[in-house]
């Protein structure tokens, strides 16, 4: 009778492991697939370049930032604008923190959204969010595929330029840039609306770029302030994480390209009509307004 009861109970306990089991496989997430992809691509460069707020359809919305990665290639394949760069965002250790991330996230910069100051600007509403004062740069060389990562140093040598900018950032979604989680963000261009720079900064090589302090004006209202250190540290610490991050998605850095490094003030939401300022201490100012 003892033996009997014993078997019992193991019976019963592999039945219960085996319906773990099943229901575990049952409940398995499946792939997200390349026509996922390219229907969420899809609807996001129409919403971009329509300048519209929509909500993806559940079946289509990329519910991890491997996910929201493969819907920005997509988009990047087929929005029919030349890529001219990246933008870096979630560079600041209280933005990671409330992201819940322990890395920046990614996002293209199109010719057609990227303008030298002095710029005025249309039609910003609604998708316009905000804005973010950033340090900005232009490659010299490109930094080819390799499995070593690379150095500050290597990186920095590669630099061509530096730039004052602003980068007016945007959400396609109707529940905004936060609420739609990560996966999306990273899917909607990281947040991009725009990029707006400067003219070159002589000798930048020799700034100390994380102790400028630079100070965002909105209609002429101190709007924030921090130094370059809230960028990663250092903005160059910034650029060169896009560098190996953008290896490990089958990308590289190239010369010409712009990377605007992410929100040394930001992001400071806002809505047109707005005249917008940014303040780099000696090195100047940059300038966009944007009409209704």
């Amino acid at each position: 009778m003892k033996k009997q009861m014993i078997l019992a109970s193991i019976c019963i306990l592999i039945f219960n492991i085996s319906n773990a089991n099943e229901v575990l496989v049952g409940n398995q997430k499946k792939p997200f697939t390349k026509s996922q992809a390219e229907e969420a691509a899809k609807l996001l460069i129409s919403a971009r370049k329509q300048n519209e707020l929509i909500e993806l359809p559940n079946m289509v919305k990329p519910n991890t930032l491997e996910e929201g990665y493969i819907v920005q290639d997509q988009i990047i394949k087929n929005i029919g604008i030349p890529l001219i760069g990246w933008k870096i965002a979630i560079t600041s250790d209280d933005l990671m923190k409330k992201a819940g991330v322990s890395e920046p996230v990614s996002g293209p910069l199109f010719s057609q959204w990227a303008h030298p100051e002095p710029q005025t600007i249309n039609n910003g509403s609604p998708t316009l969010y905000g804005f973010e004062f950033e340090f900005a740069f232009r490659m010299a060389e490109t930094l080819p595929s390799r499995q070593e990562p690379y150095s500050k140093e290597e990186v920095k040598a590669a630099i061509g330029s530096m730039h004052l900018a602003i980068e007016p950032v945007g959400t396609r979604y109707t529940q905004g840039p936060v609420k739609s989680g990560l996966p999306q963000f990273a899917a909607d261009h990281g947040g991009n609306f725009g990029f707006v720079y400067g003219p070159p900064i002589k000798d930048w090589q020799n700034i100390e770029l994380a102790n400028v302090m630079v100070t965002g004006y909105m209609n002429d209202k101190k709007v924030g302030e921090n130094l370059g250190k809230n960028v990663m540290g250092d903005p160059l610490n910034s650029i060169t994480w896009l560098a190996n991050h953008l290896q490990k998605r089958g990308y590289a850095l190239k010369a010409g390209e712009w990377v605007t490094t992410g929100a040394v003030v930001g992001p400071v939401p806002a809505a047109p009509p707005i005249k917008v300022r940014g303040h780099f201490g000696s090195l100047g100012s940059v300038h966009v307004n944007f009409e209704d």
